[in-house]
């Protein structure tokens, strides 16, 4: 069989699809399948043309953000700050830091060290609220801490990495100007977010609402560019994107706009990025200390911190615990920041390997130690969420 992109895009969709099927139906999150299958397509030589897939996969990524900042409840995260900043900052920065230490002295470089802080300190928003839905906790205040301190996490994560950038120099052409230029484009993104809403409209009176799908990608890939071009990476730009658009995003054509990113987003695309991501891994044997180091640090960390601190503004044992299991899930932005530094060379392929290994152990532990606490329902909800 002639080995073309076409055979490894129908490779891709079939592992992806085959992977969250099995995964969502023993109640695991779909990232984990996905990026195991991938690693074992690379193994064998079988995935080829993985720059398509995460082209494709990429572009998922953005319009999964872009319907996560547009679904955040800013508004609400704001009233209940008191509460939350505490429980995301020191749930980031406890196991961030201590992963940061413990790096830097064993001699790795301030790149590397980085990377491995983000992926201890993070937090997955979605595979979050799939398990807040699991348990239904949506409507209570400890589904609204968990999703509140998942969101302000990843908010952490991005800023830390766009700064890191931003302060080196990033990797676009204009990175000696990088808050004058992505000041430039804060300023232009309203004007355009009304040009888009105008043409919504106009479509959805017209009984066509897909025809303000274009106009809206127009809006929303402006500031993507603009914060990569500023060296502040693409993923701050999707996500203040989702942010700034949501209104029209939730309201337009009885959010027709928003579903169409989250299908497209969340359920066809960025399955793609995991698989690619997977088949980029390299196993070495010699490393799997590291994995295994890593991974106690980042659960540990992150775990007992939040019990503390829970427990501290009068939390009670059970919720204490839940907070602690639950938002070690891993496996969103996280992947998404280890490409984005594989592709600028910032580390080796080597660290790239661990640091995605330790993203799949620890969201592998969440369902099994709810399992084991007696907590896990069906992940069969809500779709393909994953990040």
């Amino acid at each position: 069989m002639t080995d073309t992109p076409w055979l490894a895009l129908l490779l891709g969709l079939m592992a992806a699809w085959a992977a969250g099927r099995v995964c969502l139906r023993h109640g695991y999150p779909p990232m984990l399948g996905e990026l195991l299958l991938g690693v074992l397509l690379g193994w064998a030589g079988l995935l080829h043309h993985p720059e398509m897939l995460q082209t494709l996969g990429a572009f998922g990524v953005v319009l999964m953000l872009v319907a996560v900042g547009a679904t955040l409840n800013l508004k609400a995260l704001l009233q209940d700050r008191k509460r939350l900043l505490p429980l995301a900052m020191l749930g980031f920065l406890v196991p961030a830091l201590s992963g940061y230490g413990l790096l830097s002295m064993a001699g790795l470089g301030h790149n590397t060290s980085l990377m491995g802080a983000l992926v201890l300190g993070n937090t997955a928003l979605v595979t979050t609220s799939r398990l807040v839905v699991d348990l239904k906790l949506l409507d209570s205040q400890l589904g609204r801490t968990l999703l509140g301190i998942a969101a302000l996490t990843i908010v952490l994560v991005m800023l830390t990495f766009s700064l890191n950038q931003a302060v080196s120099g990033g990797a676009g052409g204009f990175a000696l100007f990088p808050l004058l230029l992505f000041g430039v484009g804060l300023w232009l993104f309203p004007k355009v977010v009304g040009w888009a809403q105008q043409e919504a409209a106009r479509a959805s009176n017209a009984g066509s609402p897909e025809k303000g799908l274009l106009p809206l990608l127009i809006g929303l890939f402006l500031l993507v560019v603009l914060s990569d071009q500023a060296g502040l990476g693409f993923v701050l730009g999707a996500f203040l994107a989702g942010v700034f658009m949501g209104p029209l995003l939730v309201h337009s054509s009885n959010g027709w706009l928003l579903a169409q990113l989250k299908v497209w987003g969340f359920s066809v695309l960025s399955p793609l990025f995991y698989v690619a991501v997977g088949a980029q891994v390299q196993v070495v044997w010699q490393d799997l200390g590291w994995v295994l180091l890593l991974t106690l640090l980042a659960l540990l960390g992150k775990g007992l911190t939040l019990w503390t601190v829970a427990r501290l503004q009068g939390s009670t044992g059970r919720d204490s615990t839940l907070q602690a299991i639950s938002l070690n899930a891993r496996g969103g932005i996280d992947l998404v920041l280890l490409s984005t530094a594989l592709g600028l060379q910032m580390i080796s392929q080597s660290w790239f390997s661990i640091l995605v290994l330790v993203v799949w152990l620890c969201t592998l532990t969440v369902p099994l130690a709810l399992k084991a606490y007696g907590l896990q329902r069906s992940m069969q909800v809500q779709g393909n969420y994953r990040i």
